[in-house]
């Protein structure tokens, strides 16, 4: 249940045009997804296939510079 509500939190921010805070919340469905379903669930597949789509590839891109940058 807990899984969804990340990921329902996570549209609702991606469908307000807030991709930053969608990223987060993707992020931390994913990570919950894996550590309870494990990764061969749909649901982990799924918010795997999320974070590989092109917006959330580049935010992830752009926070390792910025982490890479600041160290």
């Amino acid at each position: 249940m807990t899984c969804r509500i990340y990921l329902n939190t996570g549209i609702f921010y991606e469908e307000s045009g807030d991709y930053d805070t969608a990223f987060d919340w993707f992020v931390t469905w994913n990570d919950r997804c894996l550590e309870v379903l494990g990764p061969e669930h749909a649901m982990s597949k799924r918010a795997q296939d999320t974070l590989d789509e092109p917006m959330y590839k580049r935010l992830r891109a752009e926070r390792q510079t910025k982490v890479a940058g600041s160290a």
